[in-house]
C-alpha cells in the first residue's frame, strides 16, 4: 500500500497529480485545505491537501485483510459518510471558484471549456463537464485533441439524454404553450405537415388563439394545403367537445396564444383551457436566439404547467446553443424537436443527444438544417 499527500492551488489541480502518481485505482483518503508554512503563508491563499493510498496489488485499501499502513489510517466506517459529505463540498467549491484556467488544465480540455464557456454554457456547469473529462480520459491521451473531444462530447451527450424525452408516438394529444414571436403556429403547422402527409396519420388542428388578429386564417390555410380539419375552441367546455369529436384522429394538436410569462392573468387562462382537457402533453416552445435570462423568465413564468417536453426554434437565428443544455440540465427539461428554419415542413426534427452536443461544443461550426422525413428519424 503506498500513501501520499498530493498539494495544489485547487482540487483539480491535486487530483490531477493524484492520477499522474498513483493512477485510476487510486482512493481518497482525505482533503483538507492549508495555508503554506511561515510568516509568508499567512497571507497566502490556502492550497488544497489530497491524501490518497494505492494498493499495488490493485485492491482498495478499504477491503484488504493486511493493510502495510498503519491502521489509525483507515477511515472509521461511521465516518465514511461526513468524509464524502466534505468531499462534495469542496469539489462544489472548487468547480465554481474562477480559477484562470491555464492553471487548471491541460490544453486540450483548457480549449474545450472555453468553447463552452464561448456557446454560453454556464461556467459551473462546463467545468463540471470537463473535470469529468479530465478523470475519464487516460493520462497519455491528455494531449490528443480528438480523444479528449471525443469524451467530453459523450459526457454533453450523456446530459441531454439524462432529461430526453420521446416525444408523442403513434397517437398524441399535444399543446404548444410558449410567449408570442417563437414561432407555435409554425411549429404546429410543420408538425401536421410531416405526422399527415408524410407518417400518413389521421391529424385534426384546434386553435385557442382568438386573440391574435389573423392567426385563425393563418392556421387554417396550412390546414386547407395539407387537407386535414381546422377547429376554434372559445372556451375549455369547446375544447373538450372538440377533441372528443376528433377522438378517432391519431393526432391533435393545440394551438394556443402567445402570452409573455409576466402576464399571468392571460397565462392562467391558457391553463385553464388545458386543466379541462386531461392527457394531453403540453410542450413549452422557446427561441434558442432568446437570451438565457429571458428562457429563465420564460420557464418561470409557465412553471404551473405540467410541461412535458421543450421545443427549441429559430436554431438559425443563433449560434451559441449553449442554453439549450443550461435549461436542461437546470429544469430538467427534455427536448421534443428542434427548428431551424420557416419552411413547412421541413426545417424541423427530433434531435439527436450526439447533435445537440455537438451544437453546444461546436456552435456554427456544426450546424445543419434538416429536411423532410428523414429529420424524425434523427
Amino acid at each position: 500500500m503506498k500513501v501520499k499527500c498530493f498539494y495544489g492551488d485547487n482540487l483539480p489541480d491535486a487530483l490531477i497529480k493524484v492520477k499522474a502518481e498513483l493512477g485510476s485505482d487510486a482512493v481518497i483518503v482525505k482533503i483538507n485545505k492549508q495555508r503554506k508554512g511561515g510568516l509568508l503563508g499567512f497571507f497566502k491563499p490556502p492550497v488544497v491537501e489530497v491524501i490518497a493510498a494505492v494498493d499495488d496489488k490493485q485492491h482498495r485499501y478499504l477491503a484488504s485483510d493486511k493493510p502495510d499502513f498503519r491502521p489509525e489510517q483507515i477511515l472509521k466506517e461511521d465516518s465514511v459518510s461526513s468524509q464524502i459529505t466534505e468531499l462534495k463540498s469542496l469539489i462544489e467549491e472548487q468547480i465554481s471558484l474562477k480559477q484562470p484556467q491555464n492553471q487548471v488544465y491541460p490544453n486540450c480540455f483548457k480549449n474545450l471549456f472555453e468553447n463552452l464557456l464561448a456557446n454560453n454554457v454556464h461556467e459551473k456547469l462546463a467545468r463540471e463537464i470537463i473535470d469529468r473529462a479530465l478523470h475519464e480520459v487516460k493520462q497519455p491521451l491528455w494531449d490528443d485533441p480528438a480523444a479528449v473531444k471525443e469524451v467530453v462530447l459523450g459526457i454533453i451527450s450523456q446530459y441531454v439524454s439524462k432529461f430526453q424525452r420521446e416525444p408523442a408516438g403513434e397517437r398524441g394529444r399535444i399543446a404548444l404553450i410558449g410567449p408570442t414571436g417563437v414561432g407555435k403556429t409554425t411549429t404546429i403547422a410543420k408538425l401536421a405537415s410531416i405526422f399527415s402527409v408524410l407518417d400518413e396519420k389521421k391529424v385534426a388542428l384546434i386553435t385557442i388563439d382568438t386573440f391574435r388578429i389573423a392567426a385563425v386564417d393563418q392556421l387554417k390555410t396550412y390546414a386547407d394545403i395539407i387537407s386535414i380539419p381546422m377547429e376554434v375552441a372559445h372556451t375549455p367546455r369547446e375544447l373538450g367537445l372538440l377533441l372528443e369529436k376528433h377522438e378517432d384522429k391519431e393526432m391533435v394538436l393545440i394551438d394556443t396564444a402567445g402570452r409573455s410569462p409576466y402576464n399571468k392573468l392571460e397565462i392562467a387562462k391558457t391553463k385553464g383551457f388545458l386543466d379541462a382537457c386531461p392527457g394531453v402533453e403540453v410542450y413549452l416552445v422557446l427561441s434558442a436566439a432568446t437570451n438565457q435570462k429571458d428562457m429563465v423568465e420564460t420557464l418561470n413564468g409557465y412553471s404551473h404547467f405540467p410541461i412535458t417536453n421543450v421545443i427549441f426554434t429559430k436554431l438559425d437565428e443563433t449560434r451559441n446553443y449553449g442554453s439549450v443544455l443550461n435549461i436542461m440540465n437546470e429544469y430538467k427539461q427534455g427536448v421534443a424537436y428542434i427548428t431551424t428554419g420557416q419552411n413547412v415542413p421541413n426545417d424541423i426534427e427530433v434531435p439527436a443527444p450526439e447533435k445537440i452536443a455537438n451544437l453546444i461544443l461546436q456552435g456554427s461550426d456544426n450546424f445543419e438544417r434538416p429536411s423532410g422525413k428523414s429529420a424524425f428519424n434523427g
